[in-house]
């Protein structure tokens, strides 16, 4: 199992190395950082990731991190993360507005570590995770268009149908670095 994570980790590093790279298949490249909220898990999170725009289409692809704010005092150690890939389709682009239906894949980690009168204990579980959702994303008003592209913020339903089976609601701001 830790093989297989060790392989998936490098995919992933290798496909956002791709994708946040100045090639002439993307016209820009975005940074992107937010808070969401997990339904299933009840917990908070802190999302960052880029999303880089293929030229002339209204096609976007990307990668992010999640890393979930556990609070449980039953354990000494809890982790869970995600990494996820989204592809992103934008049906409406008004220049301060765009709205997109998103897929994403992605690779979830849970671990759990913890102390009894018989020793110390550990969990952990990975799985390949798929989700489907949407996304708005508002300009916020600046001097000229230009700057208003460059910073948006976003609001991402998502639904994920394996891994952590929930409802993911994100929130945050896109940083746009158009060429």
């Amino acid at each position: 199992m830790k093989i297989l994570s060790i392989v998936i980790l490098m995919i992933t590093l290798l496909l956002v190395k791709l994708v946040a790279s100045e090639d002439l298949w993307f016209e820009n490249t975005d940074t992107k950082a937010g808070l969401c909220f997990g339904s299933e898990i009840e917990e908070y999170g802190f999302q960052f990731g880029t999303m880089s725009h293929f030229t002339d289409t209204n096609h976007r692809l990307g990668g992010e991190l999640v890393w979930w704010f556990v609070d449980d005092k039953s354990f000494e150690r809890r982790t869970k993360a995600e990494i996820n890939f989204n592809y992103h389709y934008i049906l409406i682009d008004e220049g301060w507005l765009k709205c997109y239906p998103l897929i994403s894949v992605g690779y979830h980690f849970h671990y759990e570590e913890w102390r009894t009168h018989e020793g110390r204990f550990n969990r952990n579980n990975s799985e390949v995770a798929f989700g489907i959702g949407g996304g708005v994303e508002f300009g916020l008003p600046q001097v000229d268009r230009y700057q208003m592209e460059r910073l948006r913020i976003y609001v991402e339903p998502r639904y994920f149908v394996s891994g952590i089976e929930q409802l993911q609601m994100s929130v945050g701001v896109y940083i746009g670095y158009p060429f």
